[in-house]
């Protein structure tokens, strides 16, 4: 499945390839975020309380803590992030999942047919993602951040956001900001060095369900250099 977006939109012009610049895609790019990742968390066997959260029928504000008349259900918040979901105003399990994973540029047919050569500058002509099984996991939203490889979480102070991902199975087209571009080629410039692709998903669990599976983020970046 592939994804172009001439340039007009991201940088000007998109024509041939000349002997001073080079048109060049990232290698087949996926993350996938699983019910199987280390920092799933699974639902606690006394259940999340059943107890409205929010709104003007709430019968409290503290999931964790329900009041005289909800029968306690012994949760653990401490073990289990259990919060108000704003969408329903129920009470339901509430984390956080991220997933990397590590691009290479030199394993770009176009790159590697000039390795060696100094790139001047790079420029993010387009970008678009799509999720492949997205309904799996009750994903609520996430994004997509680029990073130097070492780096250990999508939160850390050298971490730059690419785009908030939609989380639909059709190609679509995204604008990074001016800062998303400028780390791309920031990364893309020194192409012998890899750097990672990072996805955060905030999910967000209804009391009563056991979500398993497997949503997979596939991202399509196009971009072009000049030497």
């Amino acid at each position: 499945m592939g994804f172009v977006m001439c340039a007009g939109q991201l940088v000007a012009g998109c024509g041939e390839d000349t002997p001073d610049r080079l048109r060049f895609a990232l290698p087949p790019t996926s993350i996938d975020i699983s019910s199987g990742n280390p920092q799933w968390r699974s639902a606690p066997a006394t259940a999340v309380p059943a107890m409205v959260c929010a709104g003007p029928l709430a019968l409290g504000d503290d999931c964790c803590a329900p009041p005289p008349g909800v029968p306690a259900t012994g949760v653990d918040c401490r073990q289990y992030p259990v919060a108000c979901d704003p969408s329903n105003n129920l009470c339901a399990l509430t984390f956080d999942v991220e997933n990397k994973t590590t691009i290479d540029l030199t394993r770009a047919a176009e790159i590697g047919a000039v390795d060696g050569r100094v790139f001047a500058r790079v420029e993010l002509v387009s970008l678009g993602t799509w999720v492949e099984n997205a309904a799996a996991l009750p994903i609520r939203n996430a994004s997509l951040f680029i990073a130097p490889m070492e780096t250990g979480t999508a939160a850390g102070p050298e971490v730059t956001l690419l785009a908030t991902l939609p989380l639909t199975e059709t190609v679509t087209p995204t604008t990074p900001s001016l800062e998303a571009r400028q780390a791309f080629s920031r990364f893309a410039r020194d192409y012998r060095m890899p750097f990672s692709l990072w996805v955060a998903a905030h999910v967000v669990v209804p009391g009563g369900s056991t979500p398993t599976g497997t949503v997979k983020v596939h991202v399509d970046v196009r971009a072009q250099a000049w030497y």
